[in-house]
């Protein structure tokens, strides 16, 4: 819930269902199929995908938290070492998604942003320019194909987590929905990211992003 005087104060973030089969040796696999935010993020790990180390989001993450979100299904599978005789786990997951077309239109708007603001579902994003929730609805299917997201993990002795994952919404530039008012943004980045325990009482995190996006 938000008081930013959106028609919708209550909504969701995310909803879907996990499943995990019984594990044989080493090996775990995944799938979960819904809505959910892709796994980018080193520092936001805590339960509502809050972050665990600030009041609010990395840049990085605000802009994750405002504007994207997985309508779809991923899969991943995971080896551990520890359980192999090794200090190190290896990782790879993929996702297939829809309804998030308009991504991009906000990052154009206004830039990077520093905030704890988890867009609703069925919520609205304003321009801070012309006053609160003017009507931006980001989780929309405007060309009718999916769009996808690809990466890998390393963990090393639950010390150090390192991700990197390549994200592209596949959005078609001809195509508009008027009753958004809005078109289909071409939304792609890359991004890499590193956790690490220094100490009992230290965690060192840092995320790089680099991409575009477009619109006609």
């Amino acid at each position: 819930s938000w008081g930013d005087d959106d028609r919708n104060p209550i909504g969701l973030t995310e909803a879907f269902v996990d499943f995990r089969p019984v594990p044989r040796g080493a090996w775990r696999t995944r799938l979960r199929t819904g809505v959910f935010y892709a796994p980018a993020s080193v520092a936001n790990r805590a339960d509502g995908w809050e972050s665990s180390y600030t009041i609010s989001f990395s840049a990085l993450d605000s802009w994750l938290a405002e504007e994207i979100r997985s309508l779809g299904v991923e899969g991943s599978v995971d080896h551990l070492g520890r359980l192999s005789g090794g200090d190190h786990d290896l990782g790879a997951f993929v996702g297939v998604y829809g309804w998030n077309d308009p991504a991009g239109v906000m990052v154009a708007r206004h830039g990077f942003a520093l905030h704890d603001r988890q867009t609703l579902l069925f919520g609205r994003v304003g321009d801070p320019y012309r006053g609160p929730v003017q009507g931006r609805q980001l989780f929309h299917e405007i060309d009718g194909r999916p769009g996808y997201y690809v990466g890998a993990r390393w963990r090393w002795l639950d010390r150090v987590d390192m991700r990197a994952m390549h994200y592209d919404n596949l959005g078609d530039l001809a195509f508009a929905k008027p009753s958004i008012d809005d078109v289909a943004w071409r939304t792609r980045f890359d991004t890499l990211g590193v956790r690490a325990e220094a100490r009992e009482r230290l965690t060192l995190a840092a995320q790089w992003l680099d991409g575009d996006t477009a619109a006609r």
